[in-house]
């Protein structure tokens, strides 16, 4: 390939495929009062070249002087490659869900469930707290039948009114005290 008075290089081959990218509903199309009613797609088509890998050999010759001279052989094939990209939204999300309204069934059910769950819950409570108030009242109920046995005890404790030396005697004082109230409500 060397002619007089020039360098030259080695053909170089370079492969070339060619490539489509179709981004999907991408640029908007029709617009009302600044809100996309319809989309379109960009396509994008583009030739891929591929990189050349191995060094590229070079023949100079005195005669050449500062010229040289390159010849690359562009191979290019005819499959091409299609690649789409497609972005999805939240209405694309409610509609997979079946639609707006499905997704607020979906919501709704939800809340419903919880709301049934913690009314359950409650009831329960209250359930448990009536039952711990009737088993304080037969309790009570119970110590009231004591009453006369329990006030004639104190009464055998507490006979001498000015005798002092039992540590208890203002207890007992105060335990026939609060028996009294009781009664009277």
């Amino acid at each position: 390939m060397s002619r007089a008075g020039e360098s030259t290089f080695a053909e170089i081959f370079v492969n070339c495929s060619p490539e489509k990218t179709n981004y999907k509903a991408y640029t908007p199309d029709v617009v009302i009062l600044g809100i996309a009613i319809k989309k379109k797609d960009l396509i994008v088509t583009k030739i891929l070249l591929e990189k050349i890998l191995a060094p590229v050999p070079s023949s100079t010759s005195p005669l050449a002087g500062d010229k040289n001279e390159i010849v690359v052989d562009f191979r290019l094939g005819f499959t091409e490659s299609e690649r789409n990209n497609i972005y999805f939204t939240a209405g694309d999300i409610f509609s997979e869900l079946g639609g707006l309204a499905a997704s607020f069934k979906l919501i709704w059910s939800i809340v419903g469930t919880i709301t049934v769950l913690r009314f359950m819950y409650d009831f329960s409570e209250m359930i448990k707290r009536k039952g711990s108030h009737k088993f304080r009242v037969i309790t009570i109920e119970k110590y009231k039948k004591c009453f006369p046995q329990i006030l004639a005890i104190i009464a055998e404790k507490t006979k001498n009114l000015h005798d002092t030396s039992d540590p208890e005697y203002n207890n007992y004082l105060e335990d026939k005290e609060s028996i009294e109230q009781i009664k009277r409500a």
